[in-house]
């Protein structure tokens, strides 16, 4: 007899909302169970579950995690939405546990060691974790990298304001970066580290700054996030054309060789589009399009470069 499939989402703050948002499209039975440790939090949830209607056959939600490790087996997927400083402590509960499969947020840890950890953990208990870098599974970013794929020169030039965070946002264009070039190694060129600050994540500090580095020692790329105005933009360049992503306004220009302009939609997909889609390749058994935590290590270690060189890489990002 098979059993049925259970979901746990771990954390419940806005994004978990939305991944519980997105698996109640599922068109199977399943089980859920909701944990967060603040009981205002699943509150919340509980009101969110209301006002859109949601509508879930098997339902727990709990404030005590322990109620419901018992409940994981290998055919639960977790989705573990906390914050990036309670990562390690709740992956090392459950991978042990083996699960069918792992989604967490990013970034997955705050430092080098603690991502190791976490991937010798997965390795172990031969648990696949996947990165939420929801840029994988947006149509434009997949469309541009089929299109680019072939070409043999790459520059990145990244830019976005100071409120999108060099760390809880730049590791997303970092990853992106990782992703179109095959990152295998980087070279850190030169750094700056203009200022941190609280972010909207009570307790948590984010960064502003700007970064120039070589991707497989061919490829460079800059990153700069900081300032209040900015064009918010991603800037691809090869030897066929000039591309410019403006994602905030999901659009893409593109720049042949002969000048050429032209202008196209750019759709981005939201969490509660994306996580059914991947719940759904988990279990049947497919490679869903985030990527594993372990393809995007140097992209974390690219993050914690810059913290180490800036002497920030106790900071408490997430």
């Amino acid at each position: 007899m098979t059993k049925m499939l259970k979901i746990m989402i771990i954390g419940t703050g806005s994004i978990g909302k939305r991944h519980l948002q997105s698996v109640s499209n599922l068109n199977m039975a399943f089980e859920l169970f909701c944990h967060d440790k603040f009981q205002k939090s699943i509150d919340s949830t509980k009101k969110f579950i209301d006002e859109n209607k949601l509508n879930f056959k098997g339902l727990y939600m709990t404030t005590n995690l322990s109620s419901i490790l018992p409940k994981i087996d290998n055919n639960t997927i977790i989705i573990v939405s906390t914050t990036a400083d309670a990562r390690l402590d709740i992956l090392s509960k459950v991978i042990s546990l083996k699960p069918k499969a792992i989604i967490s947020e990013k970034p997955l840890s705050q430092t080098e060691k603690v991502i190791k950890n976490i991937l010798s953990l997965s390795k172990a208990n031969k648990v696949p974790i996947y990165c939420n870098f929801s840029n994988h599974t947006y149509p434009g970013y997949q469309e541009l990298l089929s299109k680019i794929k072939n070409r043999s020169k790459f520059t990145f030039n990244i830019n976005f304001e100071r409120s999108v965070g060099f760390a809880c946002n730049g590791i997303h264009y970092l990853e992106t970066v990782s992703w179109f070039l095959n990152m295998k190694k980087y070279e850190i060129l030169d750094s700056q580290l203009i200022s941190v600050f609280d972010s909207k994540r009570k307790g948590f500090q984010d960064m502003e700054g700007s970064m120039t580095f070589v991707v497989n020692d061919k490829y460079p790329c800059t990153i700069n996030i900081s300032g209040k105005e900015s064009t918010n933009s991603i800037q691809i360049s090869t030897e066929k054309e000039l591309i410019t992503v403006f994602e905030m306004e999901q659009k893409i220009v593109i720049i042949d060789k002969n000048q050429k302009v032209a202008k196209k939609q750019f759709p981005i997909l939201y969490t509660s589009q994306i996580t059914e889609k991947i719940v759904n390749d988990i279990v049947n058994n497919q490679k869903p399009m985030l990527p594993l935590a372990e393809e995007t290590f140097l992209a974390h270690l690219l993050l914690f470069d810059f913290m180490k060189r800036h002497n920030v890489e106790n900071l408490n990002i997430t």
